[in-house]
This record gives C-alpha cells, sequence and structure tokens, in this order.
C-alpha cells in the first residue's frame, strides 16, 4: 500500500428524487340508448374526453454534503514547539495530520507517544509473514497486528574511572586525565520485556599515596625479589649520606599504581514497565539486570626512576613532614 498511515472516509451521497405516478383517467363514452324521436330532432350531449395534464418528473435536488472538518493544527507540523528529543516527528507525522486517534490529542492526555499498530508501512513490521497478518488485521480479517521487529541499541559511555584501595586515586585536574574509562553496549530485544545487552569497557586508573608506608617487610617485590635493582629494604644508595635531605629512606616508600583494565559483560535486561494497558509508554522504567562478567587488569608501579635507579624520596618525605606534620605535599 506504500503509505505510513491510511484511512478510508467515506461518503454516501444521497439525492432523493420524487417521482409522481401520472394515472390515465379510463373514462368511457356510455353506449347511445334507444330514444323516442321527438318532432324536432334535439342534439344530443356525449360527454367530451378532456385531456388530463401528465405530471412532469420532480427535478433531482442537490443537497449540501459536509465535508469533514480539517484539523488546521494536525496538519501544521511546522509549528512544532520544543525539541524532539524521541524523533517523533519524523516518524508520527501521519499521525500528525490524522483526524482520529490525532497526534496531539493523543499527546494533550499522556506522553510520550508511540508509534500505532494500524500501519501497513511500518518498518519493523516487514516480511512475507508479518505482512500478511498485518494485512488481515486491518481488513479485519484477524484480531492481532503484526509483532513488530525486535530492535538494536548501541551505546557509548566516557567518564572518569576511579579505584578505591588502600593508595589513593590521583583525582586533582592533571590527574583526571589520567583516570578516564570508556566502552559500549549492544543490546538486542528478545520480545516485549527481555532483551541481552553485551558491553565492553575500558579503564586507566592511577593512584598515589602522599604519606610514607614503612610496612615493607612482607612485600618482597620491594625487596627486589622480582628485579634487584628495586630494593627499598636495606639499598645503601637510601642511606642518610646518600640522599639530597639526609634522611635515611630505607624501609620507606610511597606507594603509587596506574592500572589498565578489559572488561566485557553479557546481561539479561528485565523490562519491568514496558507492558501498559492503560497509556502508551511510561515515563520511567525500572530494570532487572543479571549476567555475567569478565576482566583483565595489569598494574603498575612507578619504583624507577628514568635512569633505573631507585627514587629519592628524602624532598617529598620532607614536605610531608613541613615541620608540623600537617602533610601538605599534595598541594605542592
Amino acid at each position: 500500500m506504500g503509505k505510513f498511515t491510511k484511512f478510508f472516509l467515506a461518503f454516501v451521497f444521497s439525492i432523493s428524487v420524487g417521482f409522481i405516478h401520472a394515472q390515465s383517467a379510463n373514462d368511457s363514452v356510455p353506449a347511445a340508448m334507444p330514444v323516442e324521436a321527438p318532432t324536432t330532432a334535439q342534439p344530443i350531449d356525449t360527454p367530451v374526453a378532456k385531456p388530463v395534464e401528465q405530471p412532469t418528473a420532480a427535478e433531482p435536488i442537490a443537497q449540501p454534503v459536509e465535508q469533514p472538518a480539517t484539523d488546521k493544527k494536525a496538519a501544521d507540523t511546522s509549528k512544532v514547539k520544543g525539541k524532539d528529543s524521541q524523533n517523533q516527528l519524523e516518524f508520527m507525522k501521519p499521525d500528525m495530520e490524522s483526524k482520529n486517534y490525532n497526534f496531539y490529542q493523543r499527546k494533550s492526555v499522556s506522553t510520550p507517544l508511540m508509534p500505532r499498530y494500524d500501519l501497513d508501512s511500518a518498518v519493523y513490521q516487514k516480511g512475507k509473514k508479518k505482512e500478511k497478518q498485518q494485512q488481515s488485521y486491518l481488513k479485519k480479517q484477524y484480531a492481532f497486528p503484526a509483532k513488530p521487529k525486535d530492535q538494536w541499541e548501541l551505546g557509548v559511555n566516557f567518564g572518569v574511572a576511579l579505584l578505591s584501595g588502600n593508595v589513593k586515586p590521583y583525582i586533582n585536574i592533571k590527574g583526571l586525565v589520567q583516570n578516564i574509562g570508556a566502552g559500549f553496549t549492544v543490546r538486542k530485544a528478545i520480545g516485549y520485556t527481555l532483551s541481552l545487552r553485551f558491553g565492553y569497557d575500558f579503564m586507566m586508573m592511577t593512584g598515589r599515596n602522599w604519606q610514607p608506608d614503612a610496612n615493607l617487610e612482607f612485600n618482597q617485590a620491594l625487596h627486589g625479589a622480582d628485579d634487584p635493582r628495586v630494593n627499598y629494604w636495606n639499598n645503601p644508595n637510601l642511606l642518610s649520606s646518600r640522599t639530597k635531605d639526609t634522611i635515611n629512606m630505607n624501609k620507606l616508600f610511597f606507594y603509587n599504581y596506574r592500572t589498565y583494565v578489559h572488561e566485557a559483560h553479557l546481561e539479561a535486561v528485565i523490562n519491568l514497565g514496558n507492558i501498559s494497558y492503560h497509556h502508551e509508554r511510561n515515563m520511567v522504567n525500572f530494570y532487572l539486570v543479571a549476567g555475567v562478567s569478565t576482566f583483565f587488569y595489569t598494574t603498575y608501579m612507578d619504583a624507577l626512576d628514568r635512569n633505573g635507579q631507585v627514587y629519592d624520596f628524602s624532598p617529598v618525605y620532607k614536605l610531608y613532614l613541613d615541620n608540623t606534620g600537617n602533610g601538605n605535599v599534595n598541594s605542592r
């Protein structure tokens, strides 16, 4: 049929024509009776058939036909105010021009709106089987419209990623660039309430402690067990005689980290408010989400300078002490 909306408005035009049936008079002339001949001949009156006027057929009387009122407001789609955040102007223009179930009349009752099922050109009802069912529904030969096509949904996300732990996230202005996350989701509807959603996220997170940690006894990585150069336990280069501020920095370390995370998940999403019998759509929906997730991460710690030597943290430690112990190192 090729149109988004199709309504047939039937007009019945009646013309009343009056016909007058003319019935001609069946007058007969009486037979002549024997009459005695008078002495003087008298004329005999005989009935004369009078012409009867045949009535003419009444001319058809043209009756004015009322044209359906056109809703000027409904036809004027160019004056729609406000943002079309749900893209309704594109898909519901026929409803704006319709007299029955008009877009504006429905909108005055409840929002948001949704496309109607009594259409024969909706893209979500394509397919030989669905078109046959939809045509039968439109012709009132089948009670149910064709099921809409299950839709796909693509989502993207971007923002700040923070890791909560023993080492504080680095969240000043510069640190925001070092704590970022981004990802995407792909969602496929299965029915009216259930859908599947796959997602992937990448995160880079950075943290620094501005307070020294002296509990290195059980951290074998800082004893040089994995790399002999990373020795903050008994390193001669960290003795007070070799540090800038003449402080023995053995058994002291300022923890930090940089973590890269790759996360993927597959979820079942149940829409609790998608089926409604009293209005077209809900303004707010609630979902139940359950699924499985996996992630891979790699964590790095900055323990060596560009020359491959341990850091001399004595200036940082001195700032931390700051004579009063207030620890203003973070502000510097």
